[in-house]
């Protein structure tokens, strides 16, 4: 009997330990939740103003390091500079802005041992147009096109004339490029995933509702390393506020590489990648009149590469940022 007593004593300073907890846990979530509905909500959009050139910079550097099943390792290191010119030339109508796009020049600067391969769209010197790889960087040079981008700040559309005129000239199958490598270096380089990577810095990480510190928001990423182009999801969260610059960070672990098959200046041949991943970061510096200023992305990627019957195991660390030169109205 007093055995009894004590058990169902036992249970119920339990069941009044356990509800006295949950009351608690519950106290705290409110208050928590209260804490967030507090905090100052913010509106992230982009927005260029009316008839303003903005002029970037965007700088891709990559180490890349190939070890080969037979321990042998191949070393190289490549920089890469683009000069872009935004400027939106109508108002937003019914939430679209049409921003106009010129990618002006290029330079490029190649090491590999002793061996340098250093020239731009604007070198002095022979470019070296026989080099696939300096090719691949070359194409969108000259390129004009209007980028439109939706209320929801992603980039709903790429168009114009000059750039169809180039599509259908090189794609042409009596007057375009004979040679079919240089053929689909052209062509792939003037496609809309191509010159929105070059020249879009949201890359779809702007929220479409309003946010606030505490907020983390997930979205599609894609994104371009050494040539290869990777996808997944990303996490964004307002790492901070600078005067009137909402500064933007993202983070990701689950990026797949989409190639299958991608040719290499070095091996000269087309090289099958079995799979790749890539991790990393980029954040943006968004301003609160809609401009953007400042992007930066640095990634470390993996990939499992064969050439023939030989096996290699590729490694990437790629930092890539995009600054903002100046603005200026004439």
């Amino acid at each position: 009997m007093k055995k009894s007593i004590f058990v169902l004593l036992f249970a119920l300073v339990s069941f009044s330990f356990s509800q006295s907890s949950e009351i608690k846990n519950d106290n705290n979530d409110k208050v928590q939740k209260e804490k967030r509905d507090n905090l100052p909500k913010y509106k992230i959009k982009i927005k260029f103003p009316l008839e303003v050139y903005h002029v970037y910079r965007m700088t891709e550097s990559s180490q890349i390091s190939r070890t080969f099943s037979d321990n042998n390792v191949s070393e190289f290191n490549r920089d890469v500079n683009y000069f872009f010119t935004l400027r939106m030339t109508t108002n937003p109508n019914d939430g679209f802005q049409k921003v106009e796009v010129i990618i002006d020049s290029m330079d490029y600067d190649f090491k590999q041992g002793k061996k340098e391969i250093k020239s731009g769209s604007q070198s002095d010197n022979d470019i070296p147009l026989n080099n696939k790889d300096f090719l691949n960087y070359l194409v969108p040079v000259s390129k004009e096109f209007t980028l439109t981008y939706s209320p929801y700040n992603d980039v709903a559309k790429i168009e114009g004339d000059r750039l169809l005129e180039f599509r259908k000239e090189y794609s042409d199958p009596e007057k375009g490029i004979k040679d079919s490598l240089g053929k689909s270096i052209f062509i792939n380089r003037m496609s809309d995933k191509d010159l929105k990577f070059i020249t879009d810095l949201t890359k779809n990480i702007l929220p479409i509702s309003e946010v606030n510190t505490d907020t983390i928001w997930k979205s599609p990423f894609y994104f371009d390393i050494a040539g290869l182009r990777f996808n997944g999801n990303i996490s964004t969260k307002i790492k901070g506020l600078q005067k009137t610059t909402y500064l933007l960070e993202s983070i990701t672990d689950t990026l797949k590489i989409e190639n299958k098959t991608k040719y290499y200046e070095d091996i000269n041949q087309d090289v099958v990648i079995e799979n790749g991943k890539s991790v990393g970061s980029y954040s943006l510096d968004a301003s609160s009149d809609g401009s953007l200023t400042y992007a930066k992305a640095v990634f470390v990627s993996e990939l499992n590469c064969k050439v023939n019957k030989v096996t290699f195991k590729e490694v990437i660390k790629t930092k890539t940022v995009w600054d903002l030169l100046e603005r200026f109205h004439y």
